[in-house]
């Protein structure tokens, strides 16, 4: 004896799609100071820092201020070989990048840069991406907004939210790593009585980064209240 059963594809979900965005300003939480540093000798790798003398005073201006040396990253050198023969006494100039986690330190970062004979400031990089309280409450108020544009959407056809569905964020509003920004002075500080720290006491020298987030959620799509299916439009 032959037995059939025959199994019915359930029925299509009734889906509903809205997104909406959410915009402020976000400051940077640290930021990496980039350095040109000129020396009569060269040396490679981590070795630069305590071999070479200006690195070295460098580094031990900027612990005085509270920045340690594992701040402190080579990220390459020029070497001028003016005899034609590369040897340990060629010029160099360095790249280095310094690492300020606490920006209330910048100033000071700064002033130890200024001070250093043969030293000049090429760039400062703010990082945005580590202001998880400013991304999730801009991400809150996005998915909020949506949510109740989803609710307006759905009775407006007569019928009701059901279970979420899903929820994201769209690609491609989020923050670059870091932001270039040219430095906030011009002049070194070392031809002044002034330091640079007490020039830029009281101004704000992180700048805020205007930002936008944006998010779509879904929500499965019920009948109206009395049941009955939603109006064609």
């Amino acid at each position: 004896m032959w037995y059939t059963c025959s199994v019915s594809a359930p029925p299509a979900l009734a889906l509903l799609e809205a997104q909406d965005f959410a915009t402020g300003d976000v400051a940077p939480t640290s930021a990496f100071v980039h350095v040109t540093l000129a020396s009569d000798r060269f040396f490679s790798g981590n070795a630069a820092f305590t071999q070479a003398e200006e690195l070295r005073r460098l580094a031990t201006a900027l612990a005085t201020r509270g920045v340690p040396e594992t701040a402190l990253a080579l990220e390459g050198a020029a070497v001028d070989v003016a005899s034609g023969v590369f040897s340990k006494s060629s010029s160099v100039t360095y790249r280095v990048r310094i690492l300020v986690e606490d920006l209330e330190r910048l100033p000071g970062v700064l002033d130890a840069v200024s001070e250093a004979k043969k030293a000049s400031l090429t760039s400062v990089a703010w990082n945005y991406d580590d202001n998880t309280v400013a991304m999730h409450a801009l991400l809150r108020k996005a998915g909020q907004r949506a949510a109740a544009k989803a609710k307006v959407l759905a009775e407006a056809v007569g019928a009701t939210l059901g279970a979420l569905h899903s929820v994201r964020e769209v690609q491609g509003t989020e923050p670059s790593r870091s932001a270039q920004v040219a430095p906030p002075f011009a002049a070194p500080a070392r031809a002044r009585s002034e330091s640079v720290a007490d020039q830029l006491s009281g101004l704000e020298l992180a700048p805020k980064k205007r930002l936008t987030l944006r998010v779509v959620v879904v929500f499965t799509l019920a009948s109206g209240p009395e049941g009955s299916a939603a109006p064609a439009p």
